[in-house]
């Protein structure tokens, strides 16, 4: 049997299917007529482009300085006694409270790990166009927890109104 393609996107088509499993358009079944799709199916389609993998790459930096923070965290008392032994340390975290300091890592390192895993379960399925509601939800709170740098609450508010934007591209929302 030759390849099928999809007459919207044309990508390959499984025998057998019932819809495209890249732009989601509904096939037609040998004989049957070509059902009708509205045009936005191909436009939506590509309105994600690689929003996936940067939310993937984000995940893993913020895992990655999760557990540097949380190495530090477990270091903290070495890394304090051999800061008090050098003069120019020393006058650097004069004033600063050690636990308040060594909690802070803690915290830090916690929720960067948490918003990483966030990130990661978001970046699949956007990439993979499917459960918007897990993507969006997932995303969000990979915003929310990644409270402690401004810069990744900002690009993460950007990143969850492209999200929104582009929730016809998932599977679920142009299926039935």
């Amino acid at each position: 049997m030759a390849d099928k393609f999809c007459i919207y996107c044309g990508a390959t088509l499984e025998e057998g299917a019932g819809f495209c499993p890249q732009c989601g358009a509904t096939v037609a079944k040998e004989g049957e007529q070509q059902p009708y799709q509205p045009q936005h199916v191909q436009q939506e389609a590509d309105k994600l482009g690689s929003l996936g993998t940067l939310i993937l790459i984000y995940g893993f930096l913020a895992i990655v300085l999760g557990v540097i923070c949380l190495a530090i965290w477990g270091a903290f008392d070495t890394i304090w006694d051999m800061m008090l032994d050098d003069e120019a340390s020393r006058k650097l975290i004069e004033g600063y409270d050690k636990d308040l300091m060594a909690t802070s890592m803690l915290v830090g390192g916690a929720t960067m790990l948490a918003s990483g895993a966030c990130a990661i379960i978001s970046g699949i399925k956007v990439n993979a166009r499917e459960n918007y509601n897990l993507a969006l939800v997932t995303c969000i709170l990979a915003t929310a927890l990644s409270f402690s740098f401004l810069i990744t609450v900002i690009v993460g508010i950007i990143v969850i109104v492209k999200l929104v934007s582009g929730k016809n591209s998932f599977k679920s929302r142009i299926t039935r």
